[in-house]
């Protein structure tokens, strides 16, 4: 590992927090929900237990803003990345590049999401993923009575999705 301190390839990230790899986070007993709430993360009941859905509002650009207090599930997650990183596989600049160009792809992915669904608004049941609106987007697409008719954009999108799920799962995080 070349410089740097582990933490500093997260802190450039944030694709945990922003609905690009989770939809939504199980939250153990132990979590603070009335710090969560109060900070605008918007929680569901899941069977017994709570769910923070994403993008989790206590993300401030790629930082957490209630990370003293954050749930137990961020505190134990670790991506791939970081995993690496840490076991000195992968060097900070590597690690950092790589985050750069997939949070680039990602953006990327939105836009051709949004300009496919139309732009993301956050409904009353809460913020929606980009892992969900991708799946929209299929959704969408299958449902077509005439899948030709917005062929290019719809392979240029799905394609970019594609590309983003493959890094997801190499570098980030696997199913």
């Amino acid at each position: 590992m070349s410089g740097g301190r582990p933490e500093s390839i997260c802190v450039s990230c944030g694709l945990c927090c922003d609905g690009t790899i989770f939809r939504n986070l199980e939250l153990t007993d132990g979590d603070d929900c009335q710090t969560l709430e109060a900070v605008g993360v918007v929680l569901t009941r899941k069977d017994d237990r709570f769910v923070a859905l994403q993008r989790c509002a206590a993300l401030d650009d790629t930082k957490c803003r209630v990370y003293a207090g954050r749930p137990q599930i961020c505190r134990d997650f670790q991506c791939l990345l970081l995993q690496e990183h840490e076991a000195g596989e992968v060097d900070t600049a590597e690690a950092l590049a790589l985050i750069d160009k997939t949070i680039q792809l990602r953006d990327r992915v939105r836009a051709g999401v949004d300009s496919y669904l139309g732009p993301s608004a956050v409904p009353s049941g809460g913020p929606i993923s980009l892992d969900q609106r991708m799946r929209d987007v299929i959704a969408k697409i299958a449902a077509q009575p005439d899948p030709e008719a917005a062929e290019s954009a719809q392979t240029a999108t799905l394609m970019l999705m594609v590309s983003l799920r493959g890094r997801l799962r190499r570098s980030f995080a696997r199913d």
